[in-house]
């Protein structure tokens, strides 16, 4: 009898903790706000100005893997890059215009909160000073090298 007793209390005591464990169906929602990643463009990314293509240069530090990509000579005190973090709320960046370069500074709209399983800065829109939306040209698309920095690592890609 101590034998059964002892079992039925293992059971019950076994079955409260499954039932006070199992997760509430009414949890709250997800935080909408979902920190993003900081990313580096390198030298090279080209933007659409009238019918004209562009190149932009950054003025910030590159993390290594950007300032000197397998197979490039570059001047690492030289290489900069364009970063874009989750609280980055203007972007500095020399443009190389046909008359020369000239030094702008971009504001970083946020258009919505970054949900998860979404790409990174999806909702983020970069203006120039007189308000114009920045548009990345094709040809930045494939040569574009981002990095992602995550805590104290760097991803590039």
């Amino acid at each position: 009898m101590n034998r059964f007793y002892a079992l039925s209390i293992s059971v019950l005591t076994a079955l409260v903790t499954v039932a006070a464990c199992k997760p509430s169906q009414d949890r709250p929602a997800q935080a909408a706000y979902t920190k993003e990643p900081t990313i580096y463009f390198r030298n090279g990314l080209e933007i659409t100005l009238g019918d004209a293509s562009v190149p932009v240069h950054g003025v910030e530090e590159c993390p290594y893997g950007l300032a000197a990509p397998a197979g490039a000579v570059v001047e690492l005190n030289d290489a900069k890059c364009i970063r874009l973090s989750d609280d980055t709320e203007q972007i500095v960046v020399m443009l190389d215009l046909p008359g020369g370069i000239v030094r702008e500074e971009w504001t970083v709209r946020r258009d919505a909160p970054s949900k998860p399983h979404e790409p990174a800065f999806k909702n983020v829109s970069l203006l120039r000073p007189d308000g114009t939306r920045i548009t990345i040209t094709d040809k930045s698309d494939t040569l574009l090298d981002k990095c992602y920095e995550y805590q104290a690592a760097h991803v590039c890609i």
